[in-house]
């Protein structure tokens, strides 16, 4: 009875191993087997930071940054190999098949692939790349000093000079655009409202973390660079407010359109003279330069203008300078106009007898 045990267990044991041994070897040579994939990989051409070169990919070309490949070989090998693809590749400037030299440049992307290590040594099969070719241009990076200049909004004043710090900084552009750029060229330090809200008016205050802005021809250029690329303005911002006294304004009567023919008026005042006037420096400086023009209006209703012709009494009231809300303020204080008022008599129709 304890032989035919053994024995069974045995047997068992065999069976496992020969089971075992078999699944190893069927997993050896399905891995082992031969097979064909097709697949899509992101494609880069990158240039190494330190040899001051820029990469640039022309769009009108069938390349777009994407191509297909097949792959060929035992199916473990095609899939490391695809995984591995899959992530993206990068094809470096002076790489076999990829010119570093300024200038534009053919590249039969098969064989700059087939050169990469990660291909070479796949044991794996490559072909049927599309597209086969593209074109990429390299250009050379030029580093030079620029000044900062500060800009402000417009309207804006200031009183001296805005300063920046630092005055100066380092802009790197491609050398294919320095025959655009003069040599006063400037990185610019834009300010906004926004920002010169919160410093006090008529005294020093200073903006931090200003984002530089690079000039135009290079600014929408890839691989340009400004270092660095913050800066500090430090500026006076004048008075937002100014007073002005306007020598003499001139006083118009508004009358209803149906008043206009019935009444005589009769005024000595048809201006006012050292009006003092409040407001915001851009249209304060406008009436300076007679741009502006303020007129005093004495609007005068119809019931006001029968009352007054009816009582025989001088009508007496203030002017406005607007009907309509204005940052502007007048000092009309004791400035009061005088209007005689005198209701004109109907002409008189006799019937013929």
């Amino acid at each position: 009875m304890i032989e035919t045990g053994s024995s069974f267990w045995a047997n068992v044991r065999s069976g496992a191993m020969l089971a075992g041994v078999t699944i190893l070897i069927w997993l050896l040579a399905e891995s082992e087997s031969l097979r064909t994939e097709k697949i899509k990989v992101e494609l880069q051409f990158v240039a190494d930071a330190s040899n001051d070169k820029l990469v640039r990919i022309p769009v009108v070309q069938d390349f777009n940054g994407s191509i297909s490949l097949r792959l060929q070989g035992s199916n473990a090998k095609v899939d490391a190999l695809a995984a591995a693809l899959r992530k993206g590749v990068h094809l470096e400037l002076g790489s076999e098949g990829v010119s570093s030299l300024p200038g534009e440049h053919a590249v039969n992307i098969e064989a700059a692939l087939r050169a990469l290590p990660l291909v070479r040594n796949s044991a794996v099969s490559l072909s049927e790349v599309e597209p086969a070719t593209c074109t990429i241009i390299v250009d050379t990076l030029l580093t030079r000093p620029m000044a900062v200049k500060v800009v402000v909004p417009e309207g804006q004043i200031v009183d001296g000079s805005p300063e920046a710090f630092p005055r100066e900084v380092l802009v790197t552009y491609p050398a294919s655009a320095a025959k655009d750029l003069p040599p006063e060229a400037t990185v610019f330090a834009r300010l906004d409202a926004a920002s010169l809200a919160t410093l006090p008016a008529g005294r020093a205050g200073t903006l931090n973390n200003i984002q530089l802005e690079l000039p135009e021809p290079v600014w929408s250029m890839e691989g340009v660079r400004i270092a660095p690329a913050q800066a500090s303005v430090t500026l006076r911002l004048r008075s937002r407010v100014d007073v002005y006294t306007i020598p003499s304004v001139p006083v118009q009567l508004r009358l209803p359109v149906d008043a206009a023919g019935k009444y005589d008026l009769d005024t000595d005042t048809t201006e006012l003279k050292e009006i003092a006037v409040v407001g915001p420096l851009d249209l304060i400086g406008q009436i300076k330069a007679g741009k502006l023009l303020p007129v005093a209006t004495l609007a005068l209703s119809a019931a006001e203008l029968e009352q007054a012709a009816a009582s025989g009494q001088v009508l007496t009231k203030e002017p406005v300078f607007s009907d309509i809300p204005t940052p502007l303020s007048f000092d009309t204080k004791q400035k009061v106009i005088r209007v005689l008022v005198r209701k004109r008599e109907t002409p008189s129709t006799s019937v013929p007898k």
